[in-house]
């Protein structure tokens, strides 16, 4: 056996007798050029995100009382980057991981993802409304209408790129 497939033999005995990687696989893991190599059988999928976590030294957020974390994974993977494989296979179980400002993961079903975005739509309007109705207020009007074509402009190119096309055009518009 090569120096490289050391650490990985100790990482899949570490895992499956404990679910858990000893800190000099972890090490090794890290000083590796982003790639992973690992054979897991019937493991937690909270599991893997610690594994994860002591191979990458990534910091992964999560509910550990959600359900789909719980799920079981059987599976061997050969010189992947960890993160498009961390991705990955939280999709397959209907979970997303969204990287934080501060660098963290956060792991959460694929429907708070959505609640999210639709959280700070609503949160961003209320404002625009809010600055709108001020320059109403005041006789601002053009200020008025240049906060809602901004607005609106923001919105549709929010929505394109969600993938929902343009909101419909108004009767009679060209």
């Amino acid at each position: 056996m090569g120096k490289r497939s050391v650490p990985i033999v100790v990482m899949i005995l570490v895992l499956m007798s404990t679910g858990l990687v000893e800190e000099g696989a972890a090490q090794a893991g890290k000083r590796r050029t982003g790639l992973i190599s690992v054979t897991l059988t019937d493991v937690d999928l909270s599991d893997v995100l610690m594994m994860m976590s002591r191979i990458s030294g990534a910091n992964f957020i999560y509910d550990p009382g959600e359900p789909k974390l719980r799920n079981r994974v059987t599976l061997n993977v050969t010189d992947k980057p960890w993160k498009p494989f961390i991705r990955e296979l939280l999709a397959q179980h209907g979970l997303v991981v969204v990287e934080t400002a501060d660098g963290a993961y956060l792991v959460q079903p694929v429907q708070s993802k959505a609640m999210a975005i639709r959280r700070h739509a609503a949160v961003r309007a209320i404002a625009v409304a809010e600055a709108v109705l001020k320059d109403l207020e005041q006789n601002k009007t053009e200020a008025a209408k240049q906060q809602l074509r901004r607005f609106l402009a923001e919105n549709r190119k929010i929505v394109e790129a969600i993938g929902q096309g343009t909101p419909p055009k108004k009767a009679g518009a060209k």
